[in-house]
């Protein structure tokens, strides 16, 4: 499928979806937002692909809302509340659509990481920032509350004082910073990203690939469930993975004292 504002690379197991509108700092509209629901749709039905990046181009990851987009809107289309419906419902359901993904998502950040580009990269697994990157909740600065799934995912990881302190003031932090606050798992230097990236990824796709589907299900429904039904869950799917070929190969290989090579089945 060709794409307008992004890129799908696939090479062996990796899949990269590049935000390509470098000139906007890959700021999200309706128009991006649709193309990216669709490049996580194609990764999901790739049997091949085991693991996504997503990147963006240029020297950003994503700068949040389109607010060209915005004020098109309110001006010249006279319906100030329209960027707000049909786009904002578009991008909600593409980062939905990344945490709902079965395959491992890794966020490779830098430069700029700001309003909802800030809340897709929570939307990720895993996230992984080049020294320098400038992190920031931006909604609050022209009077807005953070969407795409920032009042849910930031709260739960670093806590609600923190998550207040970055809503609230609409200021800027460090990759270092919350690296600290267990935001990310690592922060490397600026040139090394993508080789740092490329070696994570290449781990997690020798992982079984099906257990991490599911525990990154067994993760997200963990939020709206009971705990006893969360402990018969648990009992449910491992059943599931004990007849897969992987944990066959899992057992033998601690058995036989050798690396075990899973398959994804």
């Amino acid at each position: 499928m060709e794409f307008k504002l992004l890129q799908l690379e696939t090479k062996d197991s990796l899949a990269t979806i590049r935000l390509n509108c470098p000139e906007k700092l890959n700021a999200l509209n309706e128009e991006l937002a649709r193309e990216l629901i669709k490049a996580v749709e194609l990764c999901e039905e790739d049997s091949v692909v085991r693991v996504v990046v997503l990147t963006g181009a240029g020297r950003a990851f994503c700068a949040g809302g389109d607010i060209q987009e915005m004020i098109r809107y309110s001006e010249e289309m006279s319906d100030p509340l329209g960027f707000f419906d049909k786009p904002l419902r578009a991008i909600h359901e593409a980062a939905l659509r990344i945490t709902r993904i079965s395959k491992p998502v890794i966020a490779s950040l830098r430069g700029f990481v700001s309003g909802a580009g800030f809340s897709l990269a929570l939307c990720c697994d895993f996230r992984i920032a080049a020294s320098g990157t400038k992190f920031n909740q931006a909604f609050v600065n022209i009077g807005l509350v953070p969407d795409t799934g920032a009042t849910f995912m930031l709260p739960r990881m670093i806590g609600i004082a923190k998550a207040m302190e970055l809503m609230c003031t609409g200021d800027f932090v460090t990759a270092e910073q919350i690296l600290s606050w267990g935001l990310l798992n690592k922060v490397v230097p600026a040139d090394s990203l993508e080789v740092e990236v490329q070696a994570f990824a290449r781990i997690l796709a020798g992982k079984p690939t099906k257990a991490i589907a599911h525990i990154k299900q067994l993760i997200y429904e963990s939020y709206g469930r009971r705990i006893e039904d969360h402990f018969e869950f648990e009992r449910l799917v491992q059943l599931k993975l004990s007849h897969t070929l992987d944990f066959e190969e899992g057992i033998r290989a601690f058995v036989e004292k050798r690396t075990a090579v899973f398959q994804g089945r």
